[in-house]
């Protein structure tokens, strides 16, 4: 058949490009097959590789392997690729490895961070799981975490999770056990009591043990606390009223302590001496010797212990109670033999910190303060027992410890700032009640490290935070405000705001400890206000309490002496001098030899200086440099001298005013204001000397020096138009010399305080210097070159 050549070309290009097609699918088939493929084998790989982790992971925990390489690895792991049971795995390996990090961390702070991080990974991988078995056991852990952390509601509730979902039995009767701890601490007795029922309903002897026991702790911990005696006491005689004459015959303390006795003898007929049920019971006993201060017995139940297999936990609470009994037999250095043997021997005991504590409190009562610090140092940088550090605080805050003077001497005070700020913020977060019970002490101690570091501004923040106190705080009260004041004198602080401070501890201590010290101060404060007439008023309340304490035989001491020098300053600045020279012609003797006599006698001389009784305020700086050692007390009496004997007309102390001139830049003590007051004070009595006896050259040297140190300073100005005076009386400077003479004549006191005339002398000064300066230049020229102007 003859093919229609024109329907060849269409039908040639429609099989090519059905070929085509045909061949593009393939390839395009081809390629998403193999692309599957390879991701089905990365995604092998990758799931591997998560399963390799997590069980590198789960080995680490489990060995207590370092897992800090965990922490990176596992965080690089993507969980949008993980399985259920992968991802499950992974929630509760972060739940593990952050309890790892909670037992281990160094600060409170840090150890409240990585709980709160285990729980919320463990209550996750319990909403996370379809096993009830695992979930209940993830419950469980959580409550027993929160029992640790002393959050009682917090466990119960995990409990109350857990419980439902228990099967076994001795899963259910030790969860019956950690519920009555829980509704104990939460004063619900009869709940508590109702799980030791069911607890002690077991058939199996260690649980049986265990509730026996935890019923018998109950009993001893209730002969020696008031509070849990009046509940047991209470919950036992509203159930069985019979009681009450058993409670009677033997006092309550003794029919508590019989009936734990009862129970630990129970326990050891049950269990083998192998269990740790029996290790518990026979510790139980030993409690109990101690009590009754039965040494053999005690000794005898404790070395059995100590040979025999119980753990090491055992073995160091074991030691602990045999260092109470010797403790009690006042043979602390035995005690310490002991508790020191329990440290040493047993490293990694859970009981280790509460050993500290102890030993801490041994050194306290042998006063080894070094060795109790050491000791405290370990406790506050490791414990986060709420008991332990409510100890150290209230010991150091109240000062029956002399452990705060060596921290307060110690390089490392800071480190205890830090430590103590940490400790704070995990007792205010985790154990409130506690923390208000020792919140002001806590700051106190703060405040009192930032006092003696010199941080007065912290130390009065600290402070701010101690005023409400509670009436079992009283004597420490008396401290905070007397610390208050101290902070306002060390930093310097205002007159008026002293005395406020004074006035609140008076308030509120009028007879305190430290209310002769309060109102010194005030009287200080009054008196450099220039308010004397209450300063005055002071001084006779001080004057009637000496009176009050002493009869008419007044206690010259330091108290009293200083009143009287600042009383004599109040009659000075009042007009009545011959009272205030009575006074001093009758305490010069005591004033003179006290610390502050040399400046009470500065400041007398300075009086009758004022007086213009040269003479007699020569002969009091005298007095006052035969008993001075204070250099800076000595350099200001000194120039003084200097100063008034060159009023006289000594040209040996012209001299050595030059010399004190030269020391005073040199003194490394001096702040730069002293300086300049010293070096005006120098200058300007050379100055009038050198210028009244006619000495030139002298003069001229000597203004050249203050205008080179101070020419700005109007005190230097007066004396260059001193200098300049004489150029005045030329007859083409006469109206200069007018007004220049109108006001050198006025009084200098007002001159310093008049800026409107320094500001005319400067503008003058200006205006001569210029005139000076051309009558210099026509002088050179007519010198020079012969030219006259």
């Amino acid at each position: 058949m003859a093919v229609n050549k024109k329907l060849m070309i269409p039908l040639m290009s429609l099989l090519v490009a059905l070929i085509g097609a045909g061949i593009t699918v393939t390839l395009v088939l081809r390629t998403e097959r193999a692309y599957s493929k390879k991701r089905q084998d990365v995604e092998i790989a990758t799931g591997v590789n998560i399963d390799d982790t997590l069980f590198a992971a789960e080995k680490a925990v489990e060995q207590g392997d370092d897992i800090s390489y965990y922490f990176k690895t596992l965080g690089r792991l993507d969980t949008e690729k993980m399985s259920v049971d992968q991802r499950l795995r992974y929630t509760m390996l972060w739940g593990d490895m952050y309890l790892i990090r909670y037992r281990t961390a160094g600060t409170p702070r840090a150890r409240q961070l990585f709980f709160d991080r285990a729980v919320k990974e463990y209550n996750l991988s319990a909403q996370m799981t379809s096993s009830m078995e695992l979930k209940s056991s993830l419950n469980r852990r959580v409550g027993q975490l929160m029992m640790e952390n002393k959050n009682w509601v917090g466990a119960l509730d995990s409990f109350k999770k857990a419980y439902p979902l228990l099967t076994l039995p001795r899963e259910k009767w030790m969860t019956d056990l950690n519920m009555a701890q829980c509704y104990i601490k939460l004063d619900q007795m009869d709940m508590a009591f109702q799980k030791y029922g069911a607890a002690t309903g077991s058939d199996n002897m260690e649980i049986q043990g265990e509730a026996l026991i935890a019923q018998a702790r109950l009993m001893l911990d209730a002969a020696t606390n008031p509070k849990l005696k009046m509940q047991l006491e209470k919950y036992l005689l509203d159930k069985e009223p019979a009681l009450s004459v058993a409670m009677e015959q033997d006092k309550v303390d003794e029919y508590f302590k019989k009936q734990a006795l009862k129970l630990f003898e129970e326990v050891n007929g049950k269990v083998g001496k192998v269990s740790p049920v029996f290790a518990e019971s026979q510790l139980g006993l030993i409690e109990i010797a101690v009590v009754d201060k039965d040494s053999a017995k005690a000794y005898n139940i404790a070395n059995q212990l100590l040979n025999g297999p119980a753990g090491n936990e055992a073995k160091v609470r074991t030691l602990m109670l045999l260092a109470r009994l010797e403790e009690e037999r006042e043979d602390y250095h035995g005690a310490i033999d002991l508790i020191k043997r329990a440290l040493d021997k047993y490293p990694i005991a859970a009981a280790r910190l509460k050993a500290g504590s102890q030993l801490y409190s041994l050194y306290t009562k042998i006063r080894n303060w070094d060795a109790a610090f050491s000791v405290a140092r370990n406790l506050f940088q490791r414990s986060s027992d709420p008991d332990a550090i409510c100890k150290l605080i209230n010991d150091f805050s109240t000062g029956k410890s002399l452990i705060f003077d060596i921290i307060i001497q110690s390089r490392d005070r800071n480190f205890y700032v830090n430590q103590l700020n940490n400790v704070y913020t995990d007792m205010s977060i985790n154990h409130p009640e506690d923390w208000a019970g020792i919140r002001v002490n806590a700051y106190y101690i703060l405040a009192q490290l930032y006092y003696a570091s010199g941080d007065f501004a912290k130390a009065q923040d600290a402070l701010n935070s101690c005023y409400f106190y509670t009436k079992d705080q009283e004597q420490i009260s008396e401290s905070i405000l007397r610390l208050d004041l101290l902070c306002a004198l060390s930093s310097k602080a205002s007159p008026a705001l002293v005395i406020a401070r004074a006035r609140r501890y008076l308030s509120r201590f009028p007879r305190g400890e430290y209310y002769r010290e309060a109102l010194l101060e005030l009287l200080r404060r009054y008196y450099d206000m220039e308010l004397y007439g209450p300063a005055l008023d002071i001084s006779r309340k001080i004057y009637a309490d000496e009176l009050d304490t002493a009869g008419q035989n007044i206690n010259r001491n330091s108290l009293w002496i200083e009143t009287v020098s600042i009383i004599a300053g109040c009659y000075h600045k009042l007009g009545e001098d011959q009272k205030a020279n009575r006074l001093l012609r009758n305490f010069s003797d005591e004033i003179v030899s006290r610390e502050y006599g040399p400046n009470v006698y500065f400041a007398w001389a300075m009086m009758a200086e004022s007086e213009k009784q040269d003479a007699e305020a020569l002969r009091r700086l005298s007095v006052a440099l035969m008993y001075t050692r204070d250099p800076r007390t000595l350099l200001k009496i000194k120039v003084a001298r200097c100063l008034l004997l060159m009023r006289d007309g000594s040209l040996k102390d012209f001299y050595e005013a030059a010399d004190f001139l030269k020391q005073v830049n040199l003194v490394e003590w001096l702040t730069q204001t002293q300086k300049m007051d010293y070096e005006r004070k120098l200058l300007e009595s050379m100055l009038a000397y050198s210028l009244s006896n006619s000495m030139y050259a002298d003069f001229d040297a000597i203004l050249n020096l203050t205008i080179r140190k101070d020419y700005m300073r109007p005190w230097a100005q007066y004396w260059v138009l001193r200098a300049l005076t004489p150029a005045f009386e030329q007859e083409d400077l006469k109206e200069l010399s007018a007004a220049h003479e109108r006001i050198l004549k006025s009084d200098y006191k007002a001159l310093v305080n008049d800026k409107d005339s320094f500001e005319f002398i400067r503008e003058q000064l200006g205006i001569i210097k210029e005139l000076i300066r051309l009558e210099d230049k026509a002088n050179y020229l007519n010198e020079t070159k012969g030219v006259k102007l």
